[in-house]
């Protein structure tokens, strides 16, 4: 299982919340595609885990992966 999280823009502010413009949805599904390659290129997303739970946690940006 992967939960990307959107990182909203500086210039987004609140609206993002609420602004579902073409373009708007287009520069989100954008960030999403990107967010899912860059997750997939990391093997260690793709390896089992191997603890108790069977759950992974990721965070490229917070690890330095990014």
């Amino acid at each position: 299982m992967v939960h990307l999280i959107y990182r909203a823009k500086a210039y987004e502010g609140n609206s993002k919340d609420y602004e579902f413009s073409r373009l708007s949805m287009e520069t989100h599904w954008g960030a999403g595609y990107h967010d899912t390659v860059r997750t997939l290129r990391h093997p260690d997303v793709l390896k089992r885990p191997t603890n108790h739970e069977g759950v992974a946690v990721f965070d490229l940006v917070q690890d330095g992966r990014d």
